[in-house]
């Protein structure tokens, strides 16, 4: 009986949009207490380029870390760029 109701509690969020984006995976990136992944992270929302993942970006535009702010700085650019020519 409980894997039917899982089952179908599945199916109800797919029907439903309830669905991880990549943003979604890749914002706890961007609060590691490692710079280097920080930066990591940055580069792959660039990657994305969504307006989900600028906003994600614009919220950590001030990191303590002069690389991973470089990075976030380049990855907003990026996808401001991708935008304009669209």
């Amino acid at each position: 009986m409980k894997k039917y109701i899982f089952i179908f509690l599945t199916v109800l969020m797919l029907i439903a949009g309830c669905e991880i984006t990549p943003e979604d995976r890749l914002a706890k990136g961007l609060k590691d207490k490692n710079p280097e992944v920080r930066i990591e992270t940055a580069n792959q929302l660039a990657e994305v380029g969504s307006a989900k993942a600028l906003q994600l970006l614009q919220l950590h535009e001030d990191d303590e870390d002069f690389r991973a702010r470089d990075a976030i700085k380049a990855a907003i650019q990026k996808i401001q760029k991708q935008i304009f020519f669209k």
